[in-house]
């Protein structure tokens, strides 16, 4: 069974009290459509429950949070209870040994949605484009990571390859720690750790903080500490049990799916040039099949 550990927001909000009739119609808006509130930019979710933004903070504060997105995080845990159905699913071990070849595959295919899902409901459309444009800015984007994370950021630098961006995945301790030494205001860097836990991981925070350099962590909300140093934040459903766990199934999709979303967002930035470039760049390389 698919469970996860939460603050009850709900119950949060049901224990408020003193609240201005703006912001009870701001939760009763809320409430009214969870699923559809989390997408909303604050422009947005003001014009639609006919309250100010001001009031919409107002309330985050009285609920003790951080902001608009932390909010987003605990209301977006709440949706997941629609997971405790006849179609619940074990996210460690989401096949047993009396499975067949059908029921293997139909798992598989409701994790793979299940992780989809929530790491769309984690993004920060806002922060993301921010992002984007500041990657479309630099002249070189740097990504830190280790072990099997390694093989998507190669696979991110292949596809920014194919539109004429430059990505670095520097893979050895060495090579990370002299290329975040090497880097200046013109370049990007992407750190990507569930958990925060890697001793190179930490050298490469420290060096890029020592130098001023801003950067984005994609990992858990476990990684309190340096989500607070980020610039930027994209957040991994933290679904899987670090260790106890048949394979790292969902935190892989998620972060395809993450480099997916930063790669189209990015190609879309400048549609018809990339897709030119790309497509031209094709026909050199492949003479012999024009």
């Amino acid at each position: 069974m698919f469970i996860i550990n939460k603050m009850n927001i709900l119950s949060k909000i049901k224990k408020l009290n003193h609240l201005t009739p703006n912001e009870e119609s701001l939760i009763k808006f809320i409430l009214n459509d969870i699923e559809h509130f989390v997408h909303l930019k604050p422009k947005e979710i003001a014009s639609e429950s006919y309250v100010s933004i001001s009031s919409l903070y107002r309330l985050m504060d009285k609920l003790g949070l951080s902001g608009l997105h932390q909010f987003k995080l605990e209301l977006i845990s709440t949706l997941q209870d629609k997971t405790q159905d006849n179609k619940s699913i074990n996210i460690n071990f989401p096949i047993i040994e009396e499975d067949d070849p059908h029921q293997i595959i139909q798992n598989l295919r409701r994790l793979d949605q299940l992780s989809l899902d929530e790491t769309m409901y984690l993004f920060d459309e806002e922060h993301l484009l921010e992002m984007v444009q500041k990657m479309c800015e630099a002249s070189t984007i740097n990504i830190y990571t280790s072990s099997s994370n390694i093989y998507f950021a190669k696979n991110f630098q292949f596809q920014m390859q194919e539109i004429g961006k430059l990505v670095q995945v520097p893979e050895e301790n060495y090579f990370q720690r002299i290329t975040a030494a090497n880097s200046d205001e013109s370049h990007f860097s992407i750190i990507m750790s569930f958990g925060g836990r890697g001793q190179t991981t930490l050298e490469v925070i420290q060096i890029l903080e020592d130098k001023g350099q801003a950067f984005c962590l994609i990992g858990s909300s476990e990684n309190k500490k340096w989500i607070e140093k980020a610039r930027y934040n994209i957040t991994i459903p933290n679904l899987e049990d670090h260790y106890n766990k048949m394979s790292s199934f969902s935190t892989r999709l998620s972060l395809l799916y993450i480099f997916d979303v930063l790669y189209a967002m990015i190609f879309n930035q400048n549609y018809d040039e990339n897709l030119a470039y790309k497509l031209n760049n094709y026909r050199r390389i492949n003479k012999n099949e024009n």
